[in-house]
């Protein structure tokens, strides 16, 4: 015997409860923030950044090399990427699509 499903219509609570995180997303939810609370402080700490330097030109390398694999992506050239030791970068490449 098939089972036939009728569409019910969908309330303002039940897109509430999908939302609501389960106890478990809550404490990932919870350490996911700690981390990033961690980072944000410790990262301009003059004591650590000696430390966290090749972290952060690491940081920055793999930020233009995301650069460059979606330029490849995307049909383009890349002509370089260059990684700045002030902890800076730059991606530079050539396409002849006009929309990227």
């Amino acid at each position: 015997m098939p089972v036939i499903l009728e569409p019910r219509a969908v309330t303002g609570q039940d897109v509430v409860d999908r939302l609501r995180p389960t106890p478990e997303q809550r404490i990932t939810l919870i350490i996911i923030g700690a981390y990033a609370l961690a980072i944000l402080i410790l990262w301009h700490l003059p004591v650590l950044k000696i430390i966290l330097y090749p972290f952060k030109l690491l940081t920055v390398a793999l930020h233009e090399f995301s650069h460059a694999a979606a330029g490849c992506c995307t049909g383009a050239k890349i002509e370089s990427i260059q990684l700045d030791p002030d902890e800076g970068g730059a991606t530079r490449m050539v396409t002849n699509r006009d929309c990227i």
